[in-house]
């Protein structure tokens, strides 16, 4: 019994420890918790865990707070506890994961509709440099129907049209030549999609006549 006692009286030193920001001292009490525990305490487990993930995530420490949340099953109403596990993800470049956590939330808040629009286009620009376009494209317009006026994801919507023409014709054009050059073209996209864009534009801003020398004038 005293045993019992003294792990709930290690659980609310972690909890207002964890609420006044102390959070070395609340992953310590959570600590002394779960050593303590028998196995039989699931509630109690629950909680050690939850402050122990939420005080590694304000550390921004978020491999630690995913491994601690792994040990506790989030109930489906906790929305900000699911929220702060797909920003983790997000922080993580976890994406797949990030956006899995975002679908169990019935309603998004302002700044998860916000981290979500995020994660979607760091991920379609992930697809943009694998030149998986239709994927891309799909994460652009699902970001676009969170937020139709996010100059991010307007912007990337056009970056997709332009890199597939590229990529569509530099494909047709190293089927023309020779395997070396085909080799760099392929080089070529799978540079950043910035990079494409940029070297695609180089060839009409360098060129340089070869009359541009003014011809001497005849005495």
């Amino acid at each position: 019994m005293n045993d019992n006692n003294d792990i709930w009286a290690d659980l609310e030193t972690a909890r207002v420890s964890y609420k006044s920001k102390h959070f070395h001292k609340a992953l310590q009490y959570c600590d002394k918790a779960l050593d303590t525990l028998s196995g039989t305490e699931s509630g109690a487990a629950a909680q050690a865990w939850n402050i122990k993930a939420r005080a590694y995530y304000d550390l921004g420490r978020y491999k630690q707070a995913i491994f601690c949340w792994e040990h506790y099953p989030i109930p489906a109403g906790f929305v900000k506890t699911w929220g702060c596990k797909a920003h983790a993800y997000f922080e993580l470049k976890q994406y797949n994961a990030a956006l899995q956590c975002y679908a169990k939330l019935p309603q998004l808040s302002a700044e998860q509709q916000n981290n979500k629009v995020q994660c979607l286009l760091e991920r379609s620009h992930y697809f943009l440099c694998q030149r998986q376009f239709t994927h891309a494209r799909a994460d652009v317009l699902a970001a676009l129907e969170i937020n139709p006026k996010n100059p991010t994801a307007l912007q990337r919507e056009q970056d997709v049209k332009i890199i597939e023409e590229i990529a569509t014709r530099k494909f047709l054009y190293s089927l023309s030549r020779s395997s070396s050059t085909s080799d760099e073209s392929l080089f070529q996209l799978n540079r950043a999609p910035e990079e494409i864009r940029k070297r695609d534009r180089e060839p009409d801003a360098n060129k340089t006549s070869t009359d541009s020398t003014p011809k001497q004038q005849r005495k």
